[in-house]
């Protein structure tokens, strides 16, 4: 969702708020850092749905 707002210039104009049933899930998503593995993969899903940009703008990898 943050992508989304990002690249429709709206991202400034809202505030989100997340949640997971997992503390781990939740302290990675904060950090937003993923293993290599990972990035690569939501990287093609996200060139696949139309992302304008390189999707490792948006992530460090660990």
């Amino acid at each position: 969702m943050a992508i989304l707002l990002a690249e429709e210039g709206m991202k400034k104009r809202c505030q989100m708020y997340a949640t997971d049933m997992n503390e781990m899930v939740l302290g990675q998503a904060r950090k937003g850092i993923y293993p290599i593995k990972a990035a690569r993969a939501y990287s093609e899903k996200y060139q696949k749905a139309g992302g304008r940009y390189s999707f490792s703008d948006y992530y460090t990898t660990d």
